[in-house]
């Protein structure tokens, strides 16, 4: 006989105890989750709290703020002395994508950031709260100011860039995406004179042993490369594969600056 898994009330709303209408109020069992929940909506019960979880737990992936980013790239370049020592850039393109510069004579200084992109409503059906639907885009305004600090270096810096394709199952709107994503990068370094190379991620993450892995192990690689770079966020895989690029780069170009 299969049994019937007890349902579990550990959702009852939280409240601060200043609130609580059913203070000083003895605490009822109830074997009945119906009869707990009448309990606490005629106050004589007190709901229960959620127990909290023992150990470390993970750090989840914030919206960036954008002043802080743009100060943070301004202050890098800022700090590059004169002279021909290259500046590598990895880019891992798409509105979830980041850049990566590596300081060219700070060993192991790695500065990431996250593509500025924009919320904006579209056209579709409403979300189940009756919202519109959104989509990120590129913010194009503030991916230029992330990039005018670095035109004085446009002939020290070398970029490694993923090359991004639709895949077969891809919608029409994700294969779009994807391609401007991609796309907008090579004429940009075209333009003003960027050297860049370009690399399939099946290529780089075959050559590094991530081929069909998942993108934390992505992330933990690029934490044991650079112990310096903020990758401490469950959702920082894409700032790890952005520095796993340059890695990636240097060895297959022979690079040791």
């Amino acid at each position: 006989m299969i049994k019937k898994a007890k349902p579990d009330d550990n959702w009852l709303p939280f409240f601060e105890d200043d609130k609580l209408p059913w203070k000083g109020a003895k605490v009822v069992k109830s074997s009945s989750v119906k009869a707990r929940m009448a309990a606490v909506k005629a106050g004589t019960v007190k709901p229960r709290k959620k127990k909290k979880k023992s150990g470390p737990q993970p750090i989840t992936r914030s919206v960036p703020d954008r002043r802080d980013q743009l100060a943070e790239i301004r202050a890098f370049f800022t700090s590059v002395p004169p002279g021909k020592k290259p500046i590598y850039i990895g880019i891992d393109p798409g509105v979830d994508g980041a850049v990566a510069l590596f300081h060219p004579t700070k060993p192991g200084v790695v500065l990431v950031v996250d593509l500025p992109t924009v919320s904006l409503e579209v056209k579709g059906k409403k979300t189940k709260t009756k919202k519109a639907p959104r989509r990120n885009f590129f913010d194009w305004g503030v991916l230029w100011e992330m990039w005018r600090p670095a035109m004085p270096f446009a002939d020290r810096i070398i970029v490694a860039l993923e090359r991004g394709h639709a895949r077969p199952l891809d919608t029409g709107v994700t294969g779009f995406a994807v391609g401007v994503g991609y796309g907008m990068w090579p004429l940009f370094f075209v333009s003003h004179g960027i050297r860049y190379e370009e690399y399939t991620p099946q290529l780089w993450k075959a050559r590094m042993g991530l081929q069909g892995e998942d993108k934390e192990r992505s992330r933990l690689m690029a934490q044991r490369l650079f112990p310096k770079a903020l990758l401490f966020r469950v959702g920082d895989h894409n700032r790890a594969e952005a520095c796993l690029l340059v890695a990636f780069m240097k060895r297959e170009l022979g690079l040791v600056n």
